[in-house]
């Protein structure tokens, strides 16, 4: 659930106190979860592979149908 949340906050779109103290290239759940891999049990790793994929696919929808 907590990850959810974090999900969420990240998802918006005001600038807040976590927002503004990541660089702008890192403010995303991409960096998020790729800083979270080195304290991750295996399985974790793999669903934190799976949402890092899931995150990717949809840069890849915004891109195509957006134009």
């Amino acid at each position: 659930m907590n990850f959810k949340i974090t999900l969420h906050i990240f998802s918006q779109e005001e600038t807040g106190l976590i927002h503004g103290s990541l660089p702008e290239e890192e403010n995303n759940p991409q960096s998020l979860l790729n800083s979270l891999r080195p304290f991750c049990t295996p399985k974790e790793l793999e669903t934190i592979d799976m949402l890092t994929n899931m995150f990717s696919m949809l840069e890849t929808y915004e891109t195509i149908f957006a134009g």
